[in-house]
């Protein structure tokens, strides 16, 4: 039986490789509000017809969105895949870009830092850096992987910034912040907090005798890759706008690292026979 391709009469080989084709050309538009079927056609050399059957096979599997008005998009589905293969490196310390920014800025500021991301509706610890104070704060205890997304300064943050799809696992998954975050016991008085946190631009908050600020890692669209919280004995801290200040380009900077990292092939493993 002839296969004739996926809805292009061509050969599944050669309707997967113009597939890949518009997924480039997507990517190369971001997002927003897309690119027009009739400028793919364009780049492609291809009839309207034939990019519009494989545009449809690619909405279907939920690689690319249909905006309206004849204009398509890369869907969630594909960023959201590379996102999490590069939050898997940076946890296995692969990720060696994201690794190197991250201690650079505890060097530079000399405290512990710890980077965390959302994950299914959870906080997930991806790295730390320890600083290089004598005296310095466990990030083990203050950010612990096992933590409530609600009970720390990097969790609000990644809720605050995470989509509206996103937010929904994090009420799955966590419930309600109660005694975790100021007795809050509705979801409307969450997201009053979680919209004063984006309008200042971080979390902060003082436990004990520990100064915790933390900040969002934002891609070039402005969507959510990780937080980024600093740790300090509350003797040490004296300025809270220049501290700000440096995390947040400290942030830019695992912001680019990252993206670099995404766009890297994952190192090849070493081959242990000799």
């Amino acid at each position: 039986m002839r296969h004739s391709g996926i809805a292009t009469g061509k050969t599944p080989v050669e309707a997967l490789h113009r597939g890949l084709q518009i997924i480039e050309i997507l990517h190369s538009f971001g997002g927003g509000s897309g690119i027009s079927l009739m400028e793919i056609s364009r780049q492609m050399g291809l009839n309207r017809s034939t990019v519009h059957n494989l545009l449809k096979t690619l909405v279907m599997c939920g690689y690319a969105e249909n905006v309206g008005e004849g204009r398509y998009r890369l869907s969630g589905k594909l960023r959201r895949m590379a996102h999490e293969q590069v939050l898997n490196r940076i946890s296995r310390g692969q990720a060696r870009g994201v690794l190197a920014a991250l201690a650079a800025l505890s060097n530079q500021v000399g405290e512990a830092l710890v980077l965390t991301a959302l994950v299914n509706g959870r906080r997930r610890v991806l790295a730390r850096a320890l600083g290089n104070q004598t005296v310095r704060v466990s990030t083990e205890l203050m950010e612990s992987d096992t933590l409530c997304i609600w009970r720390n300064v990097t969790g609000r943050v990644l809720a605050a910034y995470a989509s509206a799809d996103d937010l929904v696992q994090v009420f799955a998954q966590n419930s309600l912040p109660l005694r975790n975050w100021g007795g809050m016991d509705n979801e409307q008085a969450v997201a009053a907090a979680l919209t004063a946190i984006r309008a200042a631009g971080h979390s902060s908050e003082v436990i004990g005798e520990v100064f915790a600020l933390a900040v969002p890692v934002l891609d070039r669209r402005g969507q959510l890759l990780a937080a980024v919280g600093i740790f300090m004995p509350l003797f040490r801290h004296s300025s809270t706008p220049q501290l700000l200040e440096t995390l947040q380009r400290g942030a830019a900077g695992l912001a680019e690292a990252m993206r670099h990292d995404e766009e890297e092939p994952p190192p090849a493993a070493m081959d242990g026979g000799g």
